[in-house]
């Protein structure tokens, strides 16, 4: 089986299964727009669907898929993130710091870097769980200084 082919079976199952879960769960469905938690688990359309369908244990199941799928996105984009801060340094373009690379060929600093601003992602997610007006982080004003400085020079970087 040739490349090509087997990139248009996965488009191919990728297409039906959208369009399967599309026809399956209505776009009025209150599970899925009305949820007070947009991070909580049943907001899937897919998860929705196995729900809907009585298919017990799929939906933990999707809940997982998805999961690892997340996860996955987050360490190729760290990884290839820091392979770039790393040659933008070696090339002058980022500050000198981050073209150390270990013994081992990772590069540091442009490793933490990435995980820095990944986490700093995450700080909009204690808006969503707290109830207590202190904590959430849009009306925070050192979390909006740190997302208006820091985003314009991450585009700048990477």
């Amino acid at each position: 089986m040739t490349e090509k082919a087997r990139r248009l079976i996965c488009a191919s199952f990728y297409i039906l299964g959208l369009t399967f879960v599309g026809l399956l769960v209505s776009s009025k469905d209150d599970r899925l727009l009305g949820a007070d938690n947009p991070y909580s688990d049943g907001t899937s359309p897919f998860v929705l669907a196995a729900k809907d369908a009585g298919l017990v244990g799929y939906d933990s199941f999707m809940n997982v898929v998805i999961l690892v799928s997340v996860i996955s996105i987050g360490v190729s984009c760290v990884y290839g993130g820091s392979r770039t801060l790393t040659a933008l340094s070696q090339q002058g373009y980022a500050p000198k710091i981050f073209s150390y690379i270990d013994r081992s060929g990772r590069p540091l600093f442009s490793v933490g870097l990435c995980l820095a601003f990944g986490g700093l992602a995450y700080i909009t997610l204690v808006s969503i769980s707290s109830s207590d007006d202190a904590l959430r982080c849009r009306d925070c004003w050192f979390c909006s200084q740190l997302v208006a400085i820091f985003n314009p020079v991450m585009m700048l970087i990477v």
